[in-house]
Order: structure tokens, then sequence, then C-alpha cells
């Protein structure tokens, strides 16, 4: 696992969220690419600010934020340096800059903000052939991987925590996009917006022409987006059931293929 997750932690960012520069709430976003465009992915309540279920906003003040700092790093003089960018969210007229689903909005909690390359650094795609394994099968409790940023915290101010889970519901038995999966996780504020990773350094299980049979497929260094995390089912106390949701990588391909923005939808 560690070699996979090495070599993915460039492309995770933490957000800071801010309303007329103060800042409001903090999440976790990571980096896809469609074609020659660069995109951070988060969740949708993370970029508006608002509950996506009512629409109203999150913070105890109502802000919205209007912009945010991401991370980005890279390679000087043999020396890994941390940058942080500011990106704006809303245009002038207070329209969001991110994409939410072309079809079902809010409703799907991800959204996807477009950035230029230069807010990329040494980030890679998570979504690249070359090492996301579509076809790899990950069992009803199989262990992943959420990485992220629980309360803000990182590592050496801006490494993701690597934080495990497993898979509680099965995507063979639902096998509908716009359901989300459900992952066994202990999580806090600050994950929404990670990727669910299944992570692999050596060899993975794929189903053959799809039926029961499987094959054995060597490949270094691979893994598989699942989604992206979205909090926990329930919240009320540290005893709750620890099972949060995972929205389905097909809904973020939907988001930065179809390039619909769209504002909130307030309920």
């Amino acid at each position: 696992m560690a070699a996979t997750a090495h070599f993915l932690t460039p492309s995770l960012t933490q957000l800071t969220l801010l309303a007329k520069e103060q800042e409001i709430g903090s999440g976790t976003g990571f980096f896809v690419k469609h074609g020659t465009q660069w995109f951070i992915v988060s969740n949708w309540h993370v970029f508006s600010g608002r509950n996506p279920r009512t629409g109203q906003p999150r913070h105890s003040s109502c802000a919205i934020p209007d912009e945010c700092i991401a991370v980005k790093r890279e390679m000087r003089d043999h020396r890994l340096v941390v940058i942080k960018h500011k990106l704006k969210l809303l245009d002038e007229n207070e329209n969001p800059l991110w994409l939410d689903h072309p079809e079902h909005g809010q409703n799907v909690d991800i959204a996807a903000l477009k950035v230029n390359q230069n807010t990329v650094g040494i980030a890679r795609n998570i979504l690249s052939v070359d090492g996301h394994q579509e076809d790899m099968f990950v069992d009803l409790g199989g262990d992943l991987f959420i990485p992220g940023y629980p309360q803000g915290y990182s590592e050496q101010g801006s490494f993701p925590i690597w934080k495990k889970a497993t898979l509680a519901t099965s995507p063979e038995f639902d096998p509908l996009p716009i359901n989300p999966l459900i992952v066994d996780t202990a999580s806090r504020e600050g994950m929404s917006g990670s990727p669910c990773l299944a992570i692999c350094n050596d060899s993975y299980y794929r189903k053959v022409d799809g039926g029961p049979k499987m094959e054995l497929i060597h490949k270094p260094i691979c893994w598989k987006l699942l989604g992206v995390y979205s909090g926990r089912l329930t919240a009320k106390d540290a005893l709750d059931t620890q099972l949060g949701r995972v929205w389905r990588t097909a809904l973020i391909i939907d988001i930065i293929s179809g390039c619909q923005c769209a504002r909130p939808k307030l309920i």
C-alpha cells in the first residue's frame, strides 16, 4: 500500500473555505483531468457551503464561501515546496464557478472546480488510465483508504492522513450509479471530499467477461477510485454507527465531461 499511497499523495489538497476573506471551514479535494482540463473534485456541500438536502447555509453565521485556498506541491532544487493558491468559487454575480451534476444537481454531493495547470504542480490525475483500474474487483468487506484532513490535521503541514475503511455495501448488489456506496470508517470534519480508494502495489483480481470467474492481473502501483467520500450517515456523537457515504466515480465523470455549471438550488 505504501508505494501507491506515496505516489498519490501529491494528488490531494486540503481546502480552506473563505467568505469575505474569513475562514469558515475546511475540506479535502483531489485532482482529476478530463482531456486537457484539470479539476479539483470535492463535495457539493464543501464548495457551496450549503446542506445538500435543504439548501440552507451550513455555517452558523449563514456565510457562504466565495473563495478557497488549495495546496500544490512542486520540486525546486531537489526539494519539495508547498505553495498555497487562492481560488474563486463565485463570479462577480455570485454564480458558482464550480460544476455540479448536470442532471441531479445537489442531490449528488459532488462538485468539481476547473483549475489551470499552474495550480496542479506535481499532482497526478487520480483517474489516469495508467494507474486507475476500473475493472479492479473490490469485495464486500474489502479494505479501502480515505486520505484527507480530519479536523484540519495534516502531516508536516500539507500531507493527508490516510485513514482506513471497509466496503460495507456491494456495488454488485446495487449497480445504479446514483446510489452512494456505504463504507465503515471513523471519520471527522475535514474529510469531506476525500477520494475513496482501493489500493494495490503488485496485483489485483478482475472478473473475466463479467462472470464469476476471476483472473489475477499483475501491475505495480495501481488503484481504483470508488468515488468521493461525503461524511458520516449520522454524526450526533462519537458512538454513532461510523458509516459514511461514497458518491460513485461514474458521477464524477458525468460532471467533468458534461461541464454544466448550475447555481445551487435553494429549497
